[in-house]
């Protein structure tokens, strides 16, 4: 999620399965992940697998829709997000 004030409006990306994955060792301790912890590397990894096969992930780039209607927008994220409706032009 980021906040880039030029945009008039929200806007969700749907990211590849790379950027995904690349996220969540990003976001996860690089101790963990390396070959100290071989058993919680495998775990982790075959974790990681599994939640970039399963679940899609979104960048969001929030604008300035944001704090003219905060509850508009939103409710238009979430909506796009339940019916897999594609927000980028």
């Amino acid at each position: 999620m980021s906040i880039d004030r030029r945009l008039s409006a929200s806007r969700r990306y749907q990211m590849t399965q790379a950027d995904i994955l690349a996220n969540l060792t990003r976001s996860t301790s690089a101790v963990f992940l390396s070959a100290f912890f071989q058993r919680e590397q495998s775990r982790l990894l075959g974790l990681f697998r599994r939640l970039v096969a399963d679940c899609p992930g979104f960048r969001v780039r929030l604008g300035r829709d944001l704090m003219t209607d905060p509850t508009a927008c939103l409710d238009h994220l979430v909506s796009a997000a339940d019916t897999e409706l594609p927000l980028t032009e």
